[in-house]
């Protein structure tokens, strides 16, 4: 009679435990996953608003437990400082973010900072961290424009010798373009309108206001002997 084989019963059992430990030592290691980050942040419609608007903001995500922090560099100095707005986005399951956030009062161009903690060090923004291009996952530029349109070089001036010649004055905006649509145009002589118009969009060539007395519609020659005052309103595409 011959009785039961200790040694391969018992090696039997030490690899099933070791197979089992191997593939539980494998779910750990997988649990731990990659670094979060985020990627392809964008801002969801014009990057060039006015001051106050909310602005939407989107992206993708590779840990969906990790909270996003996104905060405005509001004196571009290129770490989060006390007061500069900021604000959570919650990760979506389906790999993405999406929050808005207040654009700054003052006009200006800003970027906006996004970074995904990883999992293991998941904290709110503190002041003084830095960041950059190469620190925080991803960046985006907002631009806000507050103000309106600016004149220069405007023509003639003073007093005249001579009649005819053109009226000009430069229309400009720094952060958003004029919208020529909106020049309104008035001219008084002596005190008395002689010439409006609520759309000088013809007149307006390459950042220039043209006005040809005698010549452009309704606009009548200069008299000699006359004071004229042209009176020049306009609003960039944002209405400012």
């Amino acid at each position: 009679m011959t009785g039961p084989n200790y040694r391969e019963s018992f090696r039997a059992l030490f690899l099933t435990a070791l197979m089992v430990v191997s593939v539980f030592g494998g779910t750990i290691a997988f649990a731990g996953g990659a670094a979060a980050t985020v990627s392809e942040a964008s801002i969801d419609g014009d990057s060039t608003v006015t001051p106050g608007t909310s602005v939407s903001l989107t992206g993708d995500v590779n840990n969906d437990a990790t909270d996003v922090q996104i905060y405005v560099d509001e004196n571009q100095n290129g770490q989060y400082d006390d007061g500069e707005r900021t604000v959570v986005g919650n990760a979506q399951f389906s790999g993405s973010f999406s929050t808005d956030i207040t654009a700054p009062s003052s006009s200006g161009t800003y970027t906006i900072y996004v970074d995904q903690p990883s999992p293991e060090d998941e904290s709110a923004l503190s002041l003084g961290d830095a960041y950059s291009d190469t620190t925080t996952d991803d960046s985006v530029s907002l631009t806000v424009d507050g103000d309106g349109p600016v004149f220069n070089s405007a023509s003639p001036t003073g007093a005249l010798t001579t009649q005819g010649g053109d009226i000009t004055v430069d229309v400009s905006d720094d952060l958003d373009s004029v919208d020529a649509s909106s020049i309104e145009v008035s001219v008084s002589e002596d005190g008395t309108e002689v010439y409006s118009t609520t759309d000088a969009s013809a007149n307006f060539v390459d950042g220039t206001l043209t006005l040809d007395p005698g010549t452009t519609t309704d606009l009548p020659a200069l008299s000699e002997g006359s004071s004229y005052t042209v009176d020049v309103t306009a609003a960039d595409t944002l209405g400012n």
